[in-house]
């Protein structure tokens, strides 16, 4: 808001425009008599990490493990979950490890096998261990290796678009394209995408197997032609 007010006239959600949204800002630059309207976005990759709850699992080992530790039991702990499909490319369906959901944790994988591998570990700490389930719904293994520290983790990225249309940045887009359409205006509109943290904002690498941000907001202009103001530098 800010930044506009220094380029001109600025309203902030303005209610008279006939519509039955508000857009966020209705923008008059200095010296020109056409306005325009412009909703702010914030895209991030919280609805992707609460999908594939990786991070959760990785805290919810060290906890579990944790009392070793505290008898002195000195070894580095590798997780790695594997996703349901291996085959990732463009056009491919979006990455999903292959976890429970997050309630199952105890049942599922910290369950009585979970507990004779920390057993073994306790018994046996100079040796390498490893717990290992791999079925239709779930693909994990956790590796203790001796006299070496800390905690890692892997998994296939889920954050990748390997979709055109099924990804964070396109899905938000099309909601607030929906939202300025019922603002009632009939001018120039726009979209200011924000960071809000989401891995397809800043990649500056190109994946093959993964489509740009600059593909994914053409893809997004392509189908949505009310709105027609490009606010990020996407060279």
């Amino acid at each position: 808001m800010n930044a506009f007010s220094q380029l001109g006239v600025v309203r902030y959600e303005p209610d008279d425009l006939g519509g039955h949204k508000r857009p966020d800002i209705h923008f008059f630059a200095t010296g020109s008599k056409d306005p325009l309207i412009a909703d702010v976005l914030s895209v991030s990759d919280k609805g992707l990490d609460q999908a594939n709850p990786f991070d959760l699992l990785l805290e919810q080992l060290k906890q579990q493990f944790s009392p070793l530790r505290r008898r002195g039991v000195v070894g580095h702990l590798s997780l790695n979950v594997g996703a349901t499909s291996d085959r990732v490319y463009k056009g491919s369906e979006p990455t999903t490890l292959r976890l429970p959901n997050p309630g199952r944790f105890k049942d599922v994988i910290f369950a009585r096998t979970f507990k004779q591998f920390l057993n073994e570990v306790s018994n046996h700490p100079n040796s390498v261990h490893t717990f290992v389930i791999k079925n239709a719904d779930v693909d994990v293994s956790i590796q203790f290796t001796p006299q070496q520290a800390g905690m890692s983790g892997s998994h296939p990225s889920y954050t990748a678009a390997h979709s055109l249309t099924r990804n964070p940045v396109l899905n938000a887009l099309r909601e607030k394209a929906g939202h300025l359409k019922h603002c009632g205006f009939s001018g120039p509109s726009g979209i200011i995408l924000c960071d809000g943290g989401c891995q397809l904002l800043r990649t500056k690498m190109e994946n093959w197997s993964a489509y740009t941000l600059k593909e994914i907001i053409s893809e997004f202009f392509r189908k949505h032609r009310s709105v027609d103001i490009r606010s990020r530098d996407l060279r």
